[in-house]
């Protein structure tokens, strides 16, 4: 899924909707309170394969819309040497302890692109609550 320039500005936020719609997390609001209620505040984000996803802040969330990111902990003294601690998928949340086990928010952990690209969601912890 990617927002491309063949797809109409006025239409973005009804074909972001429309995809939403397919994953669990949204199935249960509609179409239309998506598209008008919560995708205006909300940013899409694309990375490329080993680009590093900036772990939110505390009060921002990630939701993978496509592709895979890698949460790595490094040691401290050799950041080349480290663990992949999870591997977070489309329709998964990074940011939220409850959803990803605290894992994003733990010291020397970062995100990087594992796919080709990854289609990323970022918006504010209360927003996505509200949806929640």
């Amino acid at each position: 899924m990617k927002l491309r320039t063949e797809v109409p500005e006025r239409n973005k936020y009804r074909f972001l909707a429309n995809y939403l719609h397919m994953f669990p997390l949204f199935t249960r609001i509609s179409e239309e309170k998506l598209e008008k209620k919560y995708l205006p505040n909300v940013k899409y984000e694309e990375k490329k394969k080993g680009e590093l996803v900036m772990l939110p802040s505390a009060n921002e969330v990630y939701i993978v819309l496509n592709g895979k990111v890698v949460l790595r902990e490094h040691k401290i003294l050799d950041p080349l040497d480290f663990n992949v601690l999870q591997v977070v998928k489309q329709g998964q949340v990074i940011g939220k302890p409850s959803l990803d086990e605290g894992k994003s928010s733990l010291p020397f952990v970062w995100g990087v692109v594992y796919s080709h690209t990854v289609d990323l969601l970022r918006m504010d912890v209360s927003l996505f609550n509200e949806m929640w």
